[in-house]
């Protein structure tokens, strides 16, 4: 299985629309 950061890097920049951010 991927990794939690290698799975974020897949998703969009902004995947958290409360904070905008890629992790929150």
């Amino acid at each position: 299985m991927a990794t939690v950061m290698e799975l974020y890097q897949l998703l969009p920049k902004t995947n958290c629309k409360k904070c905008g951010e890629s992790t929150c």
